[in-house]
């Protein structure tokens, strides 16, 4: 079952979903400019049974902050920290993780 959580990252509140057992090999799926995780609210329910599946909203979209416009450095960073801390709190260890990167273009919300 898919669960919906948030991580203060920087001041930044930083929604993801979730699903399956945490001790499971990890699947991070990232949406693309301008959707958020709701794109895979349908596929994130099909591997849970075998993977650990985290899709946060990235800082700009979803139900994420939108951090003030700034440099495109502190922007990835915060992106950078979201995905991690996420992976954390929720159990992950990003080394032992199956990563799935749909589109990363314009992760950082760079216009």
């Amino acid at each position: 079952m898919t669960s919906f959580h948030t991580v203060n990252v920087d001041g930044n509140k930083i929604f993801y979903r979730e699903a399956g057992p945490k001790t499971a090999p990890n699947i991070l799926l990232l949406h693309g400019f301008p959707t958020s995780s709701h794109m895979f609210r349908n596929l994130i329910p099909l591997p849970e049974d075998r993977y650990h599946v985290i899709a946060p909203d990235l800082p700009g979209f979803g139900f994420s902050d939108a951090p003030p416009a700034g440099v495109f450095a502190i922007r990835l960073r915060i992106w950078q920290k979201s995905s991690t801390d996420s992976a954390k709190q929720s159990g992950s260890i990003a080394t032992q993780s199956t990563f799935s990167i749909t589109v990363l273009p314009s992760v950082s919300g760079l216009r």
